[in-house]
């Protein structure tokens, strides 16, 4: 970013677009590092980051993902071969590597996260002093959503929808010129806090960053 000049918009904007997937703790995961990149086996190291590394899915296409997809395999699932030797190809098209056993379970987890999202969206669609959701980019929040959903619970997140909708800050009824929208309740901090009962109360005004879906 600093050699380029890039902004934090055009960093969220990368996010946004699925470019690239960032966590918590500062973590940035390259989507299609995977589908671009092979490392010889006298090169492999293994990641570091074991725990945001649990959170990632290899879809069908190689690229990574936190939402599971068709064919997807969890990255802790592939051994090291996945990395090491080189993809078999077939008429000059890479074979991606399966696992009959985990396809169920891949199966289970997407519609299970699926109806989560869908009763989320429909939960904020229901509180009236929050603003509308207007052309959503269905990806982006699917993907905060799923991972939330690895601290909280649907009902969780659905409850601190509820509450935000009940607060004359989050509301834009005080004196400052604010209403959180759906993206700015699933940042993790803001969640945390709005279910610690941050803003049940006007106490004073807070800085409160425009994020848009």
């Amino acid at each position: 970013m600093r050699k380029i000049g890039a902004s934090a918009d055009d960093f969220n904007l990368l996010a946004m677009k699925g470019y690239i997937i960032p966590f918590e703790k500062g973590v940035i995961l390259i989507t299609h590092w995977k589908c671009h990149n092979y490392l010889r086996k006298d090169r492999y190291q293994p990641s570091k980051y074991v725990e945001e590394r649990k959170l990632v899915y290899v879809l069908e296409n190689d690229t990574y993902s936190l939402v599971a997809g068709e064919n997807a395999l969890l990255l802790t699932s592939l051994n090291n071969r996945a990395y090491t030797l080189p993809m078999i190809e077939e008429d000059g098209i890479p074979l991606v590597y399966t696992d009959k056993i985990s396809k169920e379970k891949v199966r289970e987890e997407k519609f299970s996260t699926a109806d989560c999202v869908s009763d989320i969206i429909s939960a904020y669609k229901e509180c009236s002093s929050l603003p509308p959701l207007q052309n959503p980019n269905e990806t982006a929040i699917t993907v905060s959503i799923s991972a939330l959903l690895e601290t909280y619970t649907k009902e969780d997140i659905v409850s601190a929808i509820k509450r935000a909708n009940a607060s004359p800050f989050l509301t834009g009824k005080t004196d400052v010129d604010f209403r959180a929208n759906l993206a700015w309740i699933l940042t993790p901090a803001h969640i945390t806090d709005i279910l610690n009962g941050k803003y049940d109360e006007y106490s004073h005004p807070v800085a409160a960053p425009n994020i848009r879906f």
